[in-house]
């Protein structure tokens, strides 16, 4: 890859879990890319991080399936989760900030 080349992909964005039972889309390109540290997400993980992008909440389009929230950190965080494979798909936190966080390995090209 030549350095200063754009790599960027085009939206839409196409993700799911891991068994394919849930599927959607993000309909607008990321704001930022983040590793979230907090304690609740290394448990999660099972690591010292759990990597992220942050997308604008109504750009995030579930196409397929019903996720289901597991995870619970507290009243406001909501983990969505495919009931069957177990897969972290995406975090919604109440009331909407103006946005979803979305685990990057739930992307079709992470």
């Amino acid at each position: 890859m030549k350095p200063g080349a754009n790599h960027a992909l085009s939206t839409p964005y196409r993700s799911g879990c891991r068994c394919g039972r849930i599927r959607f889309r993000i309909d607008a390109t990321p704001m930022m890319t983040m590793a979230c540290h907090c304690r609740g997400c290394q448990q999660m993980s099972g690591s010292a991080f759990s990597l992220n992008v942050a997308v604008p909440s109504a750009a995030l389009i579930v196409t397929q399936g019903e996720p289901v929230i597991g995870g619970l950190h507290g009243e406001q965080v909501r983990h969505h989760h495919c009931d069957h494979c177990k897969s972290w798909l995406f975090t919604r936190i109440e009331p909407d900030p103006g946005f979803a966080n979305v685990r990057v390995g739930a992307l079709d090209t992470p």
